[in-house]
Parts: structure tokens; C-alpha cells; sequence
């Protein structure tokens, strides 16, 4: 935060911004000197914004990566901190005309990780999954 500006960034998770703007408006009520700008964009532009040293803080909706590490520690001369804050949720219906009845939490992790790239390998038709996949921007 600039101390003479009382303005402080905040980029990141797009899961994350909500809340981070929920956090923001409090403590702006509370200190009624300081600005907070948050943002989303992705986890990953949240890292490159810090690391380039244009946000004060970064959300992130994942674990820093051994690169994004690595790059905090030559913009700060020090690892991160990281805090978790929030767990995120995930509800996953099968169709009731699905010969599927359930899913078992492998057999979702194989098909939103994509090693699971037909529905014949969980006991479906022969279909290819029809998940729509999140971008490196995403994540």
C-alpha cells in the first residue's frame, strides 16, 4: 500500500473477487482514509500483477506455482505468504436420463482434469465428455 496515497490493489481470482470486494467496502468503512481497487482476471494475472509489482495483493483461487514462486522471491527477495480463506464448492448432477446414477469424486477428478475423455469410461454411452474446460487464463 502507498502510505501517502492510502490506495491499495487487489488482483486475482475471479472465484475470489466477490468476496475480496466484500472485504474491501468493510474495511474502507472502517478506514475511511484508504481506497482499496480490487480486481479480477484470473489467478494468474493476479501473480504476474504482484511480481511486476503493480498490485499490493493477489488473489488466487489455487496454490502459487514453482515458477510464480520463483519469480515472487526475485521481485521480493522473500517467499509469499500464503493464507487460505475460503474453500470453493462444486455440485455435479447427472441427468435423470443418463444410464449414469452417480459419479465417484476419481471418476470426477479423471473427467475435469481430462484424463476421462469419454463417458464409456465411467460406465456411460459412448460419448465424448462434454465438459466445457477452463483456460491457462482461468486457473
Amino acid at each position: 500500500m502507498s502510505a501517502q496515497s492510502g490506495q491499495i490493489t487487489v488482483k486475482g481470482s475471479d472465484t475470489l473477487v466477490i468476496l475480496a470486494q466484500k472485504w474491501a467496502e468493510t474495511y474502507m468503512q472502517q478506514h475511511t482514509d484508504v481506497k482499496i481497487d480490487v480486481t479480477g482476471g484470473g489467478s494468474g494475472i493476479g501473480f504476474a500483477a504482484l511480481q511486476a509489482q503493480t498490485t499490493d495483493l493477489c488473489d488466487a483461487s489455487r496454490q502459487i506455482k514453482a515458477e510464480e514462486l520463483q519469480k515472487c522471491i526475485v521481485a521480493f527477495n522473500k517467499k509469499p505468504t500464503e493464507y487460505k480463506v475460503a474453500l470453493d464448492g462444486l455440485s455435479v448432477y447427472v441427468n435423470e436420463s443418463n444410464p449414469l446414477k452417480e459419479l465417484t469424486l476419481d471418476q470426477l477428478q479423471g473427467i475435469f482434469t481430462g484424463k476421462i475423455k469419454n463417458w464409456k469410461e465411467v460406465g456411460g454411452r459412448t460419448r465424448r465428455s462434454p465438459l466445457q474446460r477452463r483456460t491457462a487464463r482461468d486457473v
